[in-house]
């Protein structure tokens, strides 16, 4: 084994040794030689690399996209700030940005990424014992709202809306505002992700429409 670098942090190996001419890896990590490939499978392999190289350079351009955007409504809110003598920083909020014809419109939204910590265990023990005290003596239609508390969704996580739906109801049992409070205190907020979404219109009388930069929306 070869290092090559004087960074101890970093350690590159250099005796894996390179693929030979003539061969390619299939997915099992196999050398495969060229001449026994078909005809087929070398035009997807061609097919998803050349879709691939522009989807890179693609995904790079939005990237750089989204930094220009964000650059120049920093930019625009300094100037303002300027304006009205106001110190502009910290996490910027939610804002739309209007042309003066009103025909096209650029709207900033922050959204929160949130996860369940362990008191949700605690949580959901609580709702069973309450769910078990209350019985047969609840509405009907009260019950199936609070059977749908701690149901999943296709991702396999705890349907948020469901449950803070639940959360809010006012229901009478001694321990109903400690399982609130566990619940309350079981959300985090792991991160925040902004989103720019930009609509247009032909007149002030048409509805907005967006400007789709979502490959499955075009």
């Amino acid at each position: 084994m070869n290092i090559i670098n004087n960074d101890p942090q970093t350690v590159i190996l250099t005796d894996i040794p390179p693929i030979p001419e003539g061969y390619v890896k299939d997915a099992r990590g196999n050398l495969i030689h060229q001449s026994n490939i078909s005809d087929a499978d070398k035009l997807k392999d061609q097919t998803v690399t050349k879709i691939l190289a522009y989807a890179e350079d693609l995904s790079a351009q939005i990237a750089r996209f989204k930094v220009h955007c964000m650059d120049d409504i920093d930019a625009l809110q300094a100037i303002l700030g300027e304006k009205y003598n106001a110190k502009m920083g910290g996490a910027k909020g939610n804002l739309t940005i209007t042309a003066f014809d009103g025909l096209s419109k650029v709207t900033v939204q922050n959204a929160s990424i949130m996860e369940f910590g362990p008191e949700l265990q605690v949580a959901k023990s609580l709702f069973d014992e309450i769910l078990g005290d209350l019985g047969a003596n609840i509405d009907p239609g009260i019950k199936a709202l609070l059977n749908t508390a701690f149901q999943v969704n296709k991702q396999g996580k705890i349907d948020r809306e469901n449950l803070f739906r639940v959360k809010g109801l006012t229901i009478d049992h001694a321990k109903w505002t400690n399982f609130q409070d566990a619940v309350n205190d079981s959300i985090r907020i792991a991160a925040t992700k902004t989103y720019i979404r930009i609509h247009r219109r032909p007149t002030t009388d048409h509805t907005w429409q967006a400007v789709s930069i979502d490959m499955a929306r075009v």
